[in-house]
């Protein structure tokens, strides 16, 4: 909601069609007195990929919705999702933490968009994908790997980001320590070109 971060609507585009409601949004913000911002390129050949909390939940819930399955935890995740505010600013705050996107087209894709504006490459491991219980169960029981969900997906407005190798770890640990949800090492970016997974 607009309340809970701190923004004002002041206007927009609405228009009908005859598929539903359409809203056409812009969002204009300032960096904080003393703060640090950062923009998909940045990152480095050696740098770590990490993502925030469990993506791939938002596409599980979608197809819940679509298909009348009871989910109510991924319903809830598609519908009522969480901006990653607080947690941006402070991965922001750290000087090792060279590029950032939320990921809103699908892990795959929104890597994708780091690795290209930083002209890398990226490999991701599958076994680090962190794949939540709920979205695990869901997948079983639709007969498919939680993978296409969480690679392909979208609108889960998790943070990914590029860290330095050296002090990954550390923000990793302390992450989890400061918001109670894991930011997870889930491959390199390289210098040389490699395709995602």
């Amino acid at each position: 909601t607009t309340n809970a971060c701190g923004a004002v609507v002041v206007g927009g585009d609405t228009t009908s069609n005859p598929n539903g409601l359409i809203l056409d949004i812009t969002v204009i913000g300032e960096v904080l007195p003393g703060g640090r911002y950062l923009l998909r390129r940045g990152a480095s050949g050696g740098d770590v990929v990490a993502v925030t909390g469990f993506p791939g939940e938002s596409a599980a819930g979608l197809d819940a919705l679509q298909n009348r399955i009871d989910a109510p935890a991924l319903r809830a995740a598609h519908l009522h999702p969480n901006a990653r505010l607080a947690e941006g600013q402070w991965l922001a705050q750290h000087a090792s933490v060279h590029a950032m996107i939320d990921c809103s087209d699908g892990l795959a894709q929104d890597v994708g968009h780091i690795a290209t504006a930083s002209a890398l490459g990226v490999n991701i491991d599958s076994a680090k994908l962190p794949i939540s219980a709920a979205l695990r169960e869901y997948a079983a029981s639709q007969d498919c790997p939680p993978e296409d969900f969480l690679l392909g997906g979208g609108e889960d407005y998790e943070l990914i980001v590029a860290i330095a190798p050296s002090d990954a770890e550390k923000i990793c640990a302390d992450f989890q320590s400061a918001f109670e949800r894991p930011l997870t090492n889930i491959g390199t970016f390289s210098d040389a070109h490699r395709d995602i997974l």
